[in-house]
């Protein structure tokens, strides 16, 4: 007989009836009551289930030869080949910790240093780069702002392209830096991914993330956007652009405001999507204005049903082997003095660096290790045996490691969730 997952989870949806979700291959089947009988014996070995339905099931991952200890150990197995075989670096780059916003819920806002990354900096991360050996490095441009320092974002294009290095980069900023001159330097250096924040219409923004001199940082930002926007309508630069809003009680009737308003000006060239605040990343005290499990289902239900707006990032999804790049044994965060962290979050914490390119020499060996190692969601007793292991992971690595971690919103209304998730998959392939 066959192993039947437990990564699956059937139940009873008041729309459709029975669903069977399998976890391993984040797909549906709608079961009519004659099958789920069948199922219900199948597992009891009463009864044996017709081929065609038994080929699609072991497709899947509802049946398998193989027991669930053994498909842990072959996740493990797929997880080690990864690590191994991975040919690319990460490397998010803050060239400075300094800033021109003062956001109110920043994580970074005790490391606020007018400190900049060097070219003697600069000239250590190329020389990482080469003497790693890896056929490519994937850069992140990151801060503080990293167009603060425009400088040795140059610098470091000009030494990759004389080493020639292959690369592909994309950058964090919050926008107000994003001239025509700019811009075209991202064309020039093809930076295929540009992330901005918006967090509401003018008044709430401007609140929100004030400029250190200009009371109106939105309608810079907006100017910017839409010079960015007919650049690319009229030149071969077409950037993945996203425009994030973080979501706490203080803002949250303006996601929608600041959706219509970027897709009526510039239809969909522009990715507009939300991240709750937690207080977790945060040094200021804004647990107040921080929604929790139930506060977040509430607020993604009122989205869909007063704007029609779905989420669909709270429904399951294959993460792959990892869910972050700090699990990645290539994968680390340069801060401008040339420390290395594994996540952006640790920043500004000597303890937590893992290397230093100025001295060359490892450090706090054991947080790299826990990093990769210990938030692995297959070694969490809480983990281990829920049906969501490989669509979650276990959540943010940082949030494990220091006890702040929380299940999806999804696990408080199991049901609820997979029945939407159900109605907006494109896996409705096996439909009995």
């Amino acid at each position: 007989m066959l192993n039947w997952s437990k990564r699956n989870y059937m139940f009873n949806s008041e729309k459709y009836g029975w669903l069977l979700y399998a976890g391993l291959s984040n797909s549906f089947f709608h079961l009519s009551e004659e099958l789920k009988e069948k199922i219900d014996l199948y597992l009891k070995n009463e009864a044996e289930l017709d081929n065609d339905i038994l080929q699609k099931f072991q497709k899947t991952g509802v049946l398998s030869r193989y027991t669930d200890d053994e498909m842990d150990s072959l996740y493990l197995l797929n997880w080690g080949k990864m690590q191994a075989y991975n040919k690319e670096l990460r490397l998010t780059l803050a060239t400075t910790l300094a800033c021109n916003f003062r956001c109110s819920y920043c994580y970074e806002k005790e490391n606020y240093k007018d400190v900049i990354m060097t070219e003697e900096t600069a000239d250590k991360v190329i020389e990482y780069i080469l003497n790693s050996k890896k056929e490519s490095v994937a850069i992140s441009w990151y801060g503080g702002e990293p167009l603060l320092n425009i400088n040795v974002i140059k610098y470091i294009n000009k030494k990759l392209k004389e080493n020639n290095i292959k690369n592909t980069q994309t950058i964090v900023t919050n926008g107000y830096l994003l001239t025509k001159e700019n811009i075209e330097m991202f064309h020039e250096y093809n930076i295929v991914g540009i992330q901005i924040t918006l967090d509401g219409d003018k008044d709430t923004h401007n609140k929100r993330r004030p400029h250190v001199t200009n009371p109106d940082s939105f309608s810079r930002i907006f100017d910017n956007l839409e010079m960015l926007y007919m650049y690319s309508k009229r030149t071969d630069y077409k950037p993945y652009v996203s425009i994030r809003v973080n979501i706490d009680k203080d803002n949250e009737n303006d996601y929608s405001k600041i959706l219509n308003l970027i897709k009526s000006k510039f239809y969909d060239f522009y990715d507009v999507y939300f991240a709750f605040v937690t207080a977790s990343n945060s040094c200021s005290d804004i647990s107040d204005a921080v929604f929790g499990n139930k506060e977040e289902k509430e607020f993604i239900d009122r989205l869909k049903e007063k704007y029609s707006i779905d989420y669909k990032d709270y429904y399951p999804k294959n993460h792959g082997c990892v869910v972050c790049g700090a699990q990645l044994l290539d994968s680390y965060v340069i801060d401008p003095d040339g420390y290395m962290y594994k996540c952006w979050d640790d920043v500004g914490d000597i303890n937590k660096a893992v290397y230093s390119l100025k001295d060359k020499k490892f450090s706090n060996v054991s947080v790299e290790s826990d990093y990769i190692i210990k938030t692995l969601a297959i070694f969490k007793d809480k983990c281990k045996n829920c049906f969501m292991l490989y669509s979650c992971q276990g959540g943010c690595p940082f949030k494990a490691l220091n006890k702040k971690e929380h299940c999806p919103v999804i696990k408080d209304n199991i049901n609820e969730y997979l029945e939407k998730h159900y109605e907006n998959s494109k896996k409705k392939d096996f439909v009995y």
